[in-house]
């Protein structure tokens, strides 16, 4: 079984377990209020495209005050409950439950690794010294069509540490941010810092935002930011 979001470390994960396993491969998706639901849908059509099962399980994440009051450490109370809830199907399946975490991951300070250290999950990508970039170029050999695909993390992450998560808030940054793909920029975040929107985009792309000013300020303020600003440094190349 694959913890499958369907990026990058997991599609090519399915990919390999696939060819193994054939149908005794399974990729799974958490269906939860972080997860945008195009990235769902992409993840549904990435399976799909790849051949393995695949399944989607719901949980409401919001019901979990730990994680709603957004502490440092908020990723080890997400991860910890999402494993656990794929950990469990896994086991009555008789299935050992792996996901996507690459050799670039287990070096920084990741909050979500310990909870994976504690269920026992395997992440054979970071056991075989796979990094993101070499993930990448195999996803590109074996004819993985979203090899290039930016990094995607869940919409809490755009919510500052220690402000309360609601969904209101999780829903707006997702609207905000869907509305950006719709001018063809794929890399952003839109942070929601209260009544500011804060737009991260590689500096590229900095002449569509200006180029289309009103209509993102129009756009924002009707998902109730009172403020719509462009972060300046830009993202990271």
């Amino acid at each position: 079984m694959i913890a499958f979001s369907g990026g990058v470390d997991s599609s090519l994960l399915a990919r390999v377990a696939k060819e193994a396993l054939g149908r005794n491969a399974l990729a799974v998706t958490i269906d939860c209020e972080m997860v945008p639901r195009r990235e769902l849908k992409g993840a549904r059509a990435m399976a799909k495209a790849i051949g393995i099962k695949h399944r989607a399980v719901k949980y409401r994440m919001l019901k979990n005050k730990e994680f709603t009051r957004n502490p440092q450490n908020r990723c080890y109370y997400c991860k910890r409950k999402i494993m656990g809830i794929l950990l469990e199907a896994a086991e009555k399946e008789g299935s050992v439950l792996m996901d996507g975490t690459n050799a670039d991951d287990v070096r920084g300070r990741r909050p979500g690794l310990k909870a994976l250290r504690e269920l026992g999950v395997l992440s054979p990508l970071a056991m075989a010294g796979i990094s993101k970039n070499e993930a990448r170029k195999l996803s590109r050999k074996l004819g993985l069509r979203n090899y290039d695909r930016p990094e995607m993390t869940c919409l809490a992450t755009r919510i500052p540490t220690g402000e309360t998560i609601t969904k209101e808030r999780l829903k707006r940054i997702e609207k905000a941010e869907e509305f950006l793909q719709g001018l063809r920029i794929r890399d952003l975040r839109v942070r929601d810092h209260d009544n500011i929107a804060r737009i991260e985009v590689k500096r590229e792309k900095f002449k569509i935002i200006f180029n289309n000013r009103e209509k993102i300020i129009k756009e924002f303020k009707g998902l109730g930011f009172s403020h719509v600003c462009l972060d300046m440094e830009g993202r990271d190349e």
